[in-house]
């Protein structure tokens, strides 16, 4: 299947509104060039990955049809045939102080940018890489089992409407 951009485009705005119905009184949403979000008080940055699938660990592989999966999808090269870097990477280059994924089903995934980083690039040739088909270009990228992730996320948590998330940003 290949990936419109505008489609993709789209969904992660709205993916970002929602988000930050949840951390409204923390964040103020940022034009996106330069990260997703940037803290009110500390003024870090937030970089948000909207994920089109629910997240599940007790799956063992990907259930496409009922989207579905065990895995964060860690894109590697944004544009693929220009070597455009993606990502964590990408997220570190504009200064992001945290990274994270969010599911469709609420599940909010945060690491510390340089964290993820740092243990990617010790890890990455034991993950296969994968392209992902647009209109115009290829997005690579590495599915990596939450498991494998656990010990340097520093939250996973089902986001809830009505709960006061600042504690989850003040490490």
């Amino acid at each position: 299947m290949i990936k419109i951009f505008e489609e993709d485009l789209t969904f992660g705005q709205k993916r970002e509104l929602y988000f930050k119905t949840f951390v409204n009184k923390i964040f103020d949403k940022t034009d996106g060039r330069d990260g997703d979000f940037i803290h009110i008080k500390n003024k870090k940055k937030l970089e948000l990955k909207s994920e089109e699938y629910n997240l599940d660990l007790n799956l063992e592989k990907v259930d496409f049809q009922n989207k579905i999966t065990p895995n964060l999808f860690i894109e590697t090269l944004s544009v693929y045939h220009q070597g455009k870097i993606g990502g964590p990477e990408q997220a570190l280059k504009k200064n992001c102080f945290w990274y994270a994924h969010f599911f469709e089903n609420n599940i909010f995934v945060l690491f510390k940018t340089e964290k993820i980083v740092e243990w990617f690039k010790k890890n990455k040739e034991k993950y296969r890489k994968i392209l992902i088909p647009n209109e115009a270009y290829k997005t690579e990228g590495c599915p990596i089992p939450y498991k494998d992730l656990e010990n340097i996320c520093l939250k996973k948590i089902k986001l809830q409407k009505g709960e006061d998330y600042s504690d989850l940003f003040s490490k």
